[in-house]
Parts: C-alpha cells; sequence; structure tokens
C-alpha cells in the first residue's frame, strides 16, 4: 500500500472502530480522495516544506473526546503544491474546499469568495496559506473545514477585511478580559450541513511566566477544564521557556462566543511516554474524559506499521462539559511502530540516533572522498565546468572548493599538502585568486583558497587579508567570514563588518539571496555556517537570525536532488534546527540513494559563469565532472558530523 492508501485505511478503520461510521472503506475513500496527491509530493520530496508538522508531512489526524462520550475524528491537509505560486495552487485549493464542502450546502462561488478575501494580497513567501479539514461523528455528523493563515495581516487590514473573526475577538476582551494584542495567526470556517457558518480566530497569548491563568487568556468559564491542565504541568514542564507553548481559540457562531486552548505538548512535558501518560491520567481524573479512545486509534495505526507523535492537545467545554481534541502527527518513516510501556497510547517521537545519523553521513563522506581524490590531476589540483575559451578553465576556483571541502576531515590534510602548494603557487601577492590565473581575482575564490590553506594549517601567502576588503553578495560574504575566522580567529573589524554585512542582508522570509549560484541555499548555508563560526569566536549573534533561518528552511521548497538536499543539511545544522528533526534522516536517506558507486553525486546546473561584473543574467552551468556537487554535498554532511558529539 502507499502512505496515502495506508493512511486513508487508518481513519477509515478508525471511524469504524469508534462506531463513528458503519462503513469504513467510504471514509477511507473520502479522506484518500484529498490526500493522495499532497502525500505524493511529501512522499516524492525528503524535505517537503509542509508547516502542518514538524516532518512536512502535510496531514494532521485529530480524536475529540468530551465527558459525555461522544468521539469525533478529524483530519487537516495541506494541499499545497510548494513548488508553485499561489496561483498554481488557487485550482487546486479550490477543488479541495468543493470537496470538504461537498454536501454542506456552500457552494462554488462562496469558496471562491472565503478564497479571495483572504489569500489576495498576501506575500508569495508567507507559507502554508491554507489548510482543509474533515470531521466525522457519530451517527451521521459531517463537517468540511477551511483553515488560512492570517499573521501576515495587520489589525486594520484583519478588522476590514474580517468581521466577525475580528467582532469576536474584541468580545471576549470585553467580558472576560481575554488579552488579544498581536497578530491572529489562523482564521477558520467551519463548514456544517444546516448551519450557518462559524469562523474560528487563534491567536498567541502573551508569554509572561509571571501572569496568573486569567492574565494569560483570561476568564472565560469555557477555559475552566484547560486551567486543570495548565496549573497541573505549568511548574514541572517550564513552558514558558518555549516560544510558542500556548494557542487560544476563539470561535463565533450565531451570535455565541466559545474558546478552547491549544497546549503544544512539545513544551509541556508531553513528548515522552511518562508525561503522557500522566496527561491521560489527568484528564481522565479530573475531566471526565474517555481517554481510552487513544489507545484504539493508537492500535490501528501501529497495524499499519504507522506511529503516532501526539503534537497539540486543545481544552475546553461546550455546554458545559469538559472536552479535549488530540492532534497526532502521524510518523510513517519508522522502521517500526512504536512500542511503548504506556496502558493508553503508543507513540513514536520519529527520531532516529544521532550516532546512526553521524555513522550514514562518514560512510557517505569516505566513498565521495574517494572518488575526488581518484579525480585529482597529477599536478593535485582539479578542474571542471565545461564553459568558453573566453571564461577559461576553472581550475583555480574548483581547486580551492574542493580543497576547502576536503580539508575539514582531518584525516585528509595531510593527502591536501601537494593541493595547498599547488594554490600557493596560483597566488598573485596582495590580490588573491581568481577563476583561473588569467581571471580577475575574486572574493569568493580567494575565500575558499585562505580556508583550504588554514585548515590545513599551511600559512597563508602574505598579503591574505585582502579577502577581506570584498563584501559583496552574500555567498560571498559568508565565504569570506569563514575563512577569515579559520585564518586568524582574531581578525577584529574585518570579521565583525562581515557579520554585519551578513544579518542586514537576511531576507524578511529568513533566507539569503545567492547571486552566482542557482538556489538561495548556497548563500543561506554559507551564512549560517559563517555566523555560527563568528559566534562561538566572538561577541554573538542574535538568536533571531537563527530562529527565522529555522522558518526558511522549513517552509522553503527543496528540490528532491543532491546539490540543494545537502545545503539545506547543512544549514538546518549551522541554524541549531533540532538533531532530531524527522526530516534528518529522510534526507541521509535520500542523499544515500543518490550516491554513485563510484562515490559522486550528479547535480544540476548549479553555478553561473561570465567574465563580466553582472551574474544575475548569466546561464546556469553543470559541472560535468561532478566536482563542484560532490564538494557541496560533503560540507552538508560533515556539518552534521561534526555537530554530533562523538
Amino acid at each position: 500500500m502507499s502512505v496515502a492508501e495506508r493512511l486513508a485505511a487508518v481513519f477509515g478503520d478508525v471511524a469504524a472502530a469508534l462506531a463513528i461510521r458503519d462503513d469504513p472503506a467510504s471514509v477511507a475513500h473520502e479522506l484518500f480522495a484529498l490526500i493522495e496527491e499532497p502525500i505524493e509530493f511529501y512522499d516524492s520530496h525528503p524535505c517537503w516544506p509542509s508547516l502542518l508538522t514538524s516532518t512536512g508531512l502535510p496531514l494532521e489526524l485529530s480524536l475529540k473526546v468530551d465527558a459525555t462520550s461522544s468521539v469525533a475524528l478529524r483530519c487537516t491537509v495541506d494541499v499545497t503544491d510548494h513548488r508553485t505560486d499561489l496561483g498554481g495552487n488557487w485550482t487546486r485549493y479550490l477543488d479541495a474546499a468543493a470537496q470538504v464542502a461537498e454536501g454542506t450546502g456552500i457552494d462554488a462561488p462562496a469558496l471562491w469568495d472565503l478564497l479571495q478575501v483572504h489569500l489576495s494580497g498576501i506575500p508569495p513567501a508567507f507559507p502554508s496559506k491554507l489548510m482543509h479539514g474533515l470531521a466525522y461523528a457519530a451517527p451521521d455528523w459531517f463537517r468540511g473545514s477551511l483553515y488560512f493563515r492570517t499573521g501576515w495581516l495587520g489589525p486594520s487590514q484583519l478588522a476590514s477585511r474580517l468581521a466577525d473573526p475580528a467582532a469576536a475577538l474584541s468580545e471576549v476582551a470585553r467580558r472576560y478580559g481575554c488579552p488579544v494584542a498581536g497578530p491572529v495567526e489562523v482564521v477558520g470556517y467551519d463548514l456544517v450541513p444546516g448551519e450557518a457558518l462559524r469562523s474560528k480566530a487563534y491567536t498567541w497569548p502573551a508569554l509572561d511566566p509571571a501572569a496568573s491563568f486569567g492574565e494569560v487568556v483570561g476568564t472565560n468559564p469555557d477555559l475552566a477544564p484547560a486551567r486543570e491542565i495548565y496549573d497541573a504541568f505549568r511548574g514541572p514542564a517550564d513552558p514558558f521557556s518555549h516560544p510558542r507553548p500556548l494557542l487560544l481559540q476563539t470561535t463565533s457562531k450565531s451570535g455565541s462566543v466559545n474558546q478552547r486552548l491549544f497546549f503544544f505538548a512539545s513544551a509541556w512535558g508531553w513528548t515522552t511516554h511518562e508525561g503522557v501518560e500522566r496527561l491521560l491520567d489527568l484528564a481522565a481524573r479530573a475531566l471526565g474524559l474517555d481517554t481510552s479512545r487513544l489507545a484504539v486509534f493508537a492500535d490501528v495505526a501501529a497495524r499499519y506499521d504507522i506511529g503516532l507523535q501526539l503534537a497539540l492537545v486543545a481544552v475546553g467545554a461546550e455546554g458545559g462539559a469538559p472536552s479535549a481534541t488530540f492532534y497526532l502527527w502521524p510518523v510513517v518513516d519508522a522502521d517500526t511502530p512504536a512500542k511503548s510501556s504506556s496502558r493508553t497510547l503508543r507513540l513514536t517521537q520519529a527520531r532516529a540516533a544521532r550516532d546512526e545519523l553521524a555513522r550514514d553521513a562518514r560512510a557517505m563522506v569516505d566513498g565521495a572522498t574517494g572518488y575526488l581524490l581518484r579525480a585529482r590531476g597529477p599536478d593535485a589540483s582539479w578542474n571542471d565546468y565545461d564553459v568558453d575559451a573566453a571564461v577559461g578553465d576553472a581550475a583555480t576556483f574548483v581547486t580551492a572548493y574542493v580543497a576547502a571541502a576536503l580539508a575539514r576531515d582531518r584525516r585528509q590534510r595531510e593527502e591536501l599538502l601537494p593541493t595547498c602548494a599547488w594554490l600557493v603557487a596560483h597566488h598573485r601577492p596582495a590580490v588573491g585568486w581568481g577563476w583561473n590565473d588569467a581571471a580577475e581575482a575574486d572574493g569568493e575564490t580567494t575565500a575558499f583558497a585562505l580556508e583550504a590553506l588554514a585548515t590545513v594549517d599551511r600559512a597563508p601567502p602574505a598579503g591574505w587579508q585582502a579577502v577581506a576588503r570584498e563584501h559583496g553578495e552574500a555567498e560571498v560574504m559568508g565565504a569570506v567570514l569563514s575563512a577569515l575566522l579559520r585564518a586568524d580567529e582574531d581578525v577584529g573589524d574585518a570579521a565583525s563588518a562581515a557579520a554585519a554585512g551578513l544579518v542586514a542582508a537576511q531576507s524578511p522570509d529568513g533566507g539569503w539571496n545567492s547571486h552566482r549560484w542557482g538556489t538561495r541555499l548556497v548563500a543561506t548555508y554559507r551564512a549560517l555556517q559563517a555566523l555560527a563560526a563568528y559566534e562561538r569566536t566572538a561577541e554573538g549573534v542574535s538568536a533571531r537570525v537563527f530562529a527565522r533561518a529555522r522558518l526558511f528552511l522549513s517552509s522553503v521548497a527543496i528540490s528532491p536532488e543532491p546539490f540543494a538536499l545537502a545545503l539545506w543539511l547543512g544549514g538546518w545544522v549551522h541554524a541549531r534546527g533540532a538533531l532530531g528533526d524527522p526530516r534528518l534522516p529522510r534526507v541521509l536517506s535520500a542523499l544515500a540513494d543518490l550516491q554513485q558507486p563510484d562515490g559522486r553525486w550528479l547535480g544540476p546546473p548549479n553555478r553561473r559563469i561570465s567574465t563580466g561584473a553582472g551574474q544575475a543574467g548569466s546561464p546556469l552551468h553543470v559541472d560535468p565532472c561532478c566536482l563542484v556537487t560532490t564538494a557541496t554535498v560533503i560540507c552538508g554532511l560533515e556539518s552534521l558530523s561534526l555537530a554530533v558529539p562523538s
């Protein structure tokens, strides 16, 4: 069975096991029609950028239970093709909206109106713009949902475009003292047959460890059950050390207002089996919830070799009865279903052992290193790129680039001494190195040559400080700063200027722009590598720089080819991304599959080569011998290896 078929079967079988529907096949069919394409996107891209789950998997499952013993099964799907823009997804959004609205009485023009109100003018780089949802309860209740990400809207824009959610937020502020400052992250709509449209606004409560529960979210009686959870777990978990421990939902329907509080499991200590069991015991004992339904869910998922990771828990009350919704992220790449001593829920944390990641990376690096050393010329240099005579060969640049990559492995430094001698012989005093001996010297080639020499402990030629003069594009600034720190950690003002330039060059979406290369990931990787090294040796870099970079790396569509995958991997490590992130083993597995028998990786056109000053209009060239591609993958893998404690 495909991943989509397995997930749909789990959904249908759970619906039958919990007596929500008699026919599991029909439920599975409805879900499969919605998720088939998004899951295919995810399955064919090792680093799919959906923000719906931490793995990029564009599917979230959830189960709602309440004190009256009723139960509802739900799913949310990100149908976006993250490789294209909003226009390329518009028909996909409308078709999926029509599917979840089928039978609700909401017609196509009404759905189109919702999309245009929420998405017209949204920034192109704003990730995961719209989610679609399905929900089922016994005996025949059905609901479709649309969730629009609205954090890009300012307060006045929100009030003018989305009157109902804005009015509901004003109402809970007036009635219950609910703080509503800050952006509305999501606005959702529930589409239920025979009922009026219901809107839901999701806001971030203020993070103040000293504040009382009422000061954080207000005094709405709907939130009394959430307070039980909040008070029980606030101290031990230290949730306010996490950037986003809570999310508040405010629902408006026919003049009434209801609220629920979402707890992020990672902030509240619910990523361990012990933490989950304590949570479920409290939910059963203090709130009267039948949490055994989750065990049924987990058992069904395990039959299809799918693990479940608890991601969020939403707690509130409806009609005075406590209720909770448990949001579960499927883990479909685990080798075996998760096993646990928990008597209520089996979980997988989707974390490959760090030493296993390092071993896999090292094995690939060893094979690639052998290929590069065999490809070295008799004079200990490398050459690649097939360009015209006006540009000339690429020997100096490629030699510097490959040597800098190989020098990161201490075992290769003696082997690189002849190459370092070649680089010194081709140095132009007080100028540096260029693309080749005839080309004008440039900061990028000079930086890599200097880094190779410094890493091999070969003294750089006199006048090497000239590299500090060029602070142009981000990918050059990153290479220059790394070289300066390698050559002499006490470079003072030159390194400070380069670091400040890199911070200033960071784009609003958290990445950096490449000019000489075919992907932004080159500049992003180099900037993060350099800033991480600078932070270890100097005054430091704002944590916000790295946090924004992690958001960019989580939301950018990565081509499933080795050049981009390796740059993403290295960038994630240097941005302080979690080494337990489930995407890492997927990326390593893809790189292992793509490595050729001789150790190389085949790459796409990657480098702009021009004899003039401008690069933007230059064509992209392939490195036919794959030297630059293979060296780039080595850099990404070495970044991971060095980040894992030996």
